[in-house]
């Protein structure tokens, strides 16, 4: 009899210690479905910042494109127009002669002198 309670006993315990692992297994699960649901959100939220990042570099790709294209056109129009500028420069020099100082610098056109205004002005009366 005392074999069947020291057996008993010993059930008991085994069977306490059986629930604890079941309780800390459970526990364990629990944390480990957290941790893949946890995880699964950081994997979505990259995901997500990926997808900006290329959609930012397919749009900065865009702008650098359309900046690359207005700055050739502000180019040309700007070559054009000193053409335009210099042909007309031409046609003054060649039609008033020393009349008019025309300054060579780029950030000047041109400057009449008071004598090119009289002039005129008697060739106009």
């Amino acid at each position: 009899m005392e074999q069947n309670h020291i057996l008993e006993h010993n059930n008991k315990q085994l069977s306490v210690s059986i629930m604890r692992l079941k309780e800390k297994l459970n526990l364990e699960k629990n944390e480990s479905k957290a941790c893949v649901a946890s995880a699964q959100r950081v994997s979505d939220q990259s995901d997500e910042v990926y997808q900006k990042l290329l959609d930012t570099r397919a749009k900065l790709s865009q702008l650098t494109k359309q900046k690359e294209t207005n700055d050739k056109l502000l180019h040309n129009k700007i070559a054009r127009l000193q053409l335009q500028n210099d042909k007309l420069l031409d046609r003054i020099r060649n039609k008033s002669g020393d009349l008019i100082k025309i300054c060579e610098h780029k950030s000047c056109y041109c400057d009449l002198t008071m004598k090119v205004r009289k002039t005129s002005l008697q060739t106009f009366m």
